[in-house]
Formats: structure tokens, C-alpha cells, sequence
């Protein structure tokens, strides 16, 4: 069995359909197979999990993946921060959660792991999931003030999921998703379409990891599949796992992809995270899909929201599917309609919000929508010019552009 911490055109399509509108890396870890280059816009929650700066560029300290739900919480799979110093599936009476916070670090918002993208953010917290919760749940208890021993099991893989408490909050591109919750069962139903997503090995047979973000779309498959003799057999054990894949082969996640997210569209727009990449007998093999974290149903759905909710005060479950339409965005504050200077540049600043939790992008006379954040100051030349925003909600459906524009003249 190994642990798994990386699309066509048919899955870019996929992608923009759900979104409406390392070299040194952990031997435990898994990849993508049978996917494509992707942009951290079309899966905004994904974030890397890395060791902390250590000279070293992002895609040499990249390791494992994870899914933003909270601006500073994000999922990811307990074997990733779990310290097991024997061998592969044997536990020691020594293993545990032992490895500290301060030598974790987080990239949100990047696409390409060794460049400045996005924001470094290091990991405030580990949390791991003890025994305790009512009906069976988990407690999420502090990496740092615990036993350091909990739910998860390296023999078996059971609760296979852990919550990273960021520095600081995750700004723009990067955006939470919500974790599919009580009348959203269809989201992990067998035959339905999911994504999954990571900077993992694209190779079955060789170290192929690649340096860019890449996703494929796998279908989620029935309990029965892992849990045949011919597969997993008892080893799948339904309660706190997932199957998803293709029971032929050929797309499936890998080593490097551990804790990254598998995620689904729900009814009424917008996607739902349903699982948390976890194991595999090797990678994309026939009869052997990936096997996730099953993080959408209970007793792992509210041991995360309780978590999360005691962690950043954010409820992060989803209740049945938004409420249809984009999120509404406002401009509060524009340059005046016409603009007088006597310089060769202008500056205009703008101050805009909109009516849910959402993220922004931004785009300036017709150039490509990048990330942005409220305030915005540009510099433009004498002319007309056009500014757009375009906001996203939290769910990753619906999508609102609205457009602004003004003109600057040079003062005689």
C-alpha cells in the first residue's frame, strides 16, 4: 500500500463546469495520473504543504497537499504530519504526532511551486482527531498540547485526516471550499464525476514530479468496488474512506498528492469537498482505484466542522447546495468619471465588496483577470480605460463581473 503524501481537455472543460463559469519527495506521499497541467484559479482551495523555507526552492520542499475550508484552516491527511519511524504499515508505540508546527510551511495560490506565487504562509498548529466527540466523533486536539497519539492508525489508515491552523489568513486567488454536509450525499454517489487535484508523480513506473499543478477528473465508485476480495478487501473500510478512480485504471492520484483534495459539484451550483487523498496500491493500477479520507459524511464531517469552528469561529459545512445567482459586487469607491493630470500616469483607486464571502480578480483595459484584493490602485495613461472585477463565492460556483470605466486628459 503507499500513501499518497499530481488533464485534457475534457477536464479543463470539467473544471470550469464545477467552478461555474520534488524532487525531494515523501516516500509516503502519492501523484496524478492520467491528467494535465491545471491553474491554481481553476482549483483555488488547493494548497501545498511543504517544509518550512530551508534554503530550498517551493518544489524542492513540497510534500504533501491539503484544501483550504477556512481562511486559516485548511484539511489534509494525518500520515502527512504523522511521525511513524518504522517501517512502512508498522506502528510503534513511538509513532506519532511529534512533528512540530514551526517546520511546516503552507503555499496558497501558487499554480508553479518554485515561483513567488501566491503566499507562503507558515503552519500555526497541527490538529489530529482523538476519540471522544459524541456519536462517535473526534476531538481536534493541538499537535503541540496533546498525547500526540489519536484516531488515525498507520496499520490501517482509518481517519486518515488532520486540520493545518495557518499564521495568518490565505489571501486572494486562493478560496475555501465547504465540506459537503447532511442532503449532500450525491456529491460522493457512485458513477458521479470528481476532481482531484496535487502536485504528485505523473509517472507509474519512474520520479515524474512535475512542477506545475495538475488535476484529472476520476469517478466516484461504489464501497463495494475497494471493498472487493479482488481489491482492498477488509483493508477499505467505508466508515472513514472513499473510493474513487476508475476501476480500469489509468487516472488516479499519487506520491506528492497525500491530503490534497477530491471534490465534487453539488446541487445548485458550486462544489463541495468530499475527500482528502490518501492511499493506493501503487498508482492508477486496474482493480485498485485511490482510496480518500472520508471526509464528506459523518463521524469525519462533523469532527472537521467542530474543529474548524472551535479553530477560526467558521462554519465550514454545507447544508444541501447554495442558493442559486453569483455573489452581488459593489464598487464603493472609483476615480471620478473624468480624470485631469499633468503627468505622463494617473493613478485610480478602487474600493469594492461584495454580498457573500468571495474571492476577486481583477482586469484592466481587456488585459487577463489575475487575483486581486480590496483596495486596488492602477496607473493608466491619458485615455479611456475599463477596470473589471469579477467575484467568486466560497462554495467555487457562480461568478459576477461587473465593469467601471473613466477617462484620463493631460492638463494644458
Amino acid at each position: 500500500m503507499w500513501l499518497r503524501g499530481g488533464i485534457l481537455i475534457a477536464v479543463l472543460a470539467a473544471l470550469a463546469l464545477f467552478a461555474g463559469s520534488a524532487q525531494a519527495r515523501e516516500a509516503k506521499a502519492p501523484k496524478i495520473i492520467g491528467g494535465a497541467p491545471v491553474s491554481i484559479d481553476q482549483v483555488p482551495w488547493q494548497i501545498a504543504l511543504a517544509r518550512a523555507p530551508n534554503g530550498q526552492n517551493g518544489y524542492q520542499r513540497q510534500f504533501c497537499g491539503g484544501t483550504l475550508v477556512a481562511p486559516t484552516v485548511a484539511v489534509t491527511a494525518a500520515h502527512c504530519v504523522f511521525d511513524q519511524t518504522g517501517p512502512s504499515n508498522i506502528c510503534l508505540p513511538t509513532d506519532g504526532f511529534t512533528i512540530p508546527a514551526s517546520t511546516l510551511a503552507t503555499f496558497t495560490g501558487r499554480t508553479i511551486l518554485s515561483s513567488n506565487e501566491g503566499a507562503e504562509i507558515p503552519v500555526k498548529e497541527i490538529y489530529y482527531f482523538e476519540p471522544g466527540g459524541p456519536n462517535g466523533t473526534g476531538i481536534a486536539t493541538p499537535q503541540s498540547t496533546g498525547d500526540k497519539q489519536g484516531l488515525y492508525n498507520c496499520n490501517t489508515s482509518v481517519w486518515d485526516v488532520a486540520l493545518l491552523e495557518l499564521a495568518s489568513p490565505a489571501p486572494g486567488p486562493a478560496t475555501p471550499i465547504k465540506v459537503a454536509g447532511p442532503g449532500e450525499e450525491s456529491v460522493w454517489a457512485p458513477g458521479t464525476a470528481a476532481i482531484v487535484s496535487g502536485w504528485g508523480n505523473l509517472s507509474t513506473t519512474s520520479n515524474d514530479f512535475p512542477d506545475q499543478l495538475h488535476a484529472v477528473q476520476v469517478t466516484n465508485l461504489a464501497d463495494s468496488v475497494c471493498g472487493a476480495p479482488s481489491s482492498y478487501g477488509p483493508g477499505f473500510q467505508p466508515e472513514t474512506m472513499l473510493c474513487a478512480g476508475e476501476p480500469a485504471g489509468g487516472k488516479d492520484t499519487c506520491q506528492g498528492d497525500s491530503g490534497g483534495p477530491l471534490v465534487s459539484p453539488v446541487n445548485g451550483g458550486g462544489v463541495r469537498l468530499a475527500g482528502d487523498t490518501s492511499f493506493g496500491n501503487g498508482c492508477a493500477q486496474p482493480g485498485f482505484p485511490g482510496v480518500y479520507g472520508r471526509v464528506g459524511a459523518d463521524p469525519i464531517r462533523s469532527s472537521i466542522g467542530n474543529g474548524v469552528q472551535a479553530i477560526a469561529g467558521v462554519d465550514v459545512i454545507g447544508s444541501g447546495g447554495r442558493a442559486p445567482g453569483p455573489p452581488v459586487t459593489t464598487i464603493k469607491k472609483g476615480p471620478k468619471k473624468t480624470v485631469k493630470t499633468t503627468k505622463s500616469k494617473a493613478k485610480a483607486k478602487f474600493v469594492f465588496e461584495a454580498d457573500e464571502p468571495a474571492s476577486f480578480k481583477c482586469s484592466l483595459d481587456k488585459k487577463a483577470f489575475k487575483g486581486c484584493a480590496s483596495p486596488k490602485t492602477v496607473k493608466v495613461k491619458p485615455g479611456k480605460h475599463s477596470f473589471k472585477i469579477r467575484a467568486t463565492d466560497e462554495d467555487g460556483g457562480g461568478s459576477d463581473t461587473i465593469t467601471y470605466k473613466w477617462k484620463v486628459k493631460r492638463k494644458q
